[in-house]
């Protein structure tokens, strides 16, 4: 049989600050970046053709990454479709290069990228069938693995 005393100090043991279990917080899940499927034409952009290509093969011999991508035409300007995609990705993965503003994700080593060019601008695009005669601007969706 326990005496009082004994379950006295049983208890206040139990209850401690001192036996107070921590549990650590889990890390925050990384930053997702842009996923490939975020990167849509308009609905009205008919879709020339697709492709791949493998990049340049790495140092060791090994292939380089490949390269898938998506053309479509658009009846709306360069500008114009510029205009659309700043109101939904911004200016913060945003490049203008020649004839084409490019978005990509994530900036720095993308696995992403959304180009939009002048329908006069050559590009892998050149392989598709030509544009509807009213095409203004021409939207490539590419995507990178294997960096």
């Amino acid at each position: 049989m326990f005496r009082p005393v004994c379950v006295l100090l049983l208890a206040a043991a139990a209850c401690s600050p001192a036996e107070e279990r921590r549990v650590p917080t889990p890390p925050p899940p990384p930053p997702k970046p842009v996923d490939f499927n975020t990167f849509q034409p308009p609905a009205d952009a008919p879709r020339l053709c697709s492709g791949h290509v493998t990049g340049w093969p790495r140092p060791d011999g090994r292939p380089g990454p490949h390269i898938g991508w998506r053309a479509y035409s658009s009846a709306l300007s360069r500008p114009a479709l510029a205009k659309r995609y700043f109101e939904v990705f911004g200016r913060a993965n945003h490049s203008r290069e020649g004839g084409c503003d490019f978005w990509r994700s994530p900036k720095d080593a993308p696995t992403d990228v959304l180009a939009v060019c002048d329908a006069s601008t050559k590009g892998q695009w050149d392989q598709c069938a030509a544009p509807p005669a009213d095409a203004k601007s021409i939207i490539e969706i590419s995507y990178i693995v294997g960096r």
